[in-house]
């Protein structure tokens, strides 16, 4: 079982890392180049938590295959019983499994909102 808290400021290089590293995984086949940096992400971080808007879940580099990922999914879930969506992109063939296995609906396929050049494929769920 993962303990889940809410982000404090000293957490957010490790969560940019985190970002990151699954922001990497999931270009993985794309031939998009990789227009982010992890300091990007790190400017954002205030930001996105600020607007508490849920659209992506990462895994950092070692953390995936081990279950982590279904325990943060079902902890969205019970957090978020009205729905939610996650998009992932296009070429994370990976992500959309594990979205399926899980009971989410792909929904669509669209650009990303601020980089219209990935194509991101959208999933929603509903209890």
């Amino acid at each position: 079982m993962i303990a889940i808290r809410p982000a404090r400021e000293e957490d957010y290089d490790d969560l940019a890392r985190v970002w990151f590293e699954g922001y990497l995984a999931s270009a993985e086949g794309s031939e998009e180049p990789i227009t982010i940096t992890s300091a990007d992400l790190r400017a954002r971080i205030p930001g996105d938590l600020a607007e508490r808007a849920l659209d992506q879940i990462f895994l950092g580099d070692g953390a995936r295959g081990r279950g982590l990922g279904r325990q943060l999914l079902n902890f969205v879930k019970r957090e978020l019983p009205d729905g939610f969506w996650l998009r992932t992109h296009i070429s994370n063939v990976k992500a959309q499994g594990f979205y399926a296995h899980e009971g989410m609906t792909h929904t669509h396929d669209a650009p990303h909102p601020r980089h219209s050049e990935a194509m991101f494929r959208w999933y929603s769920w509903k209890s």
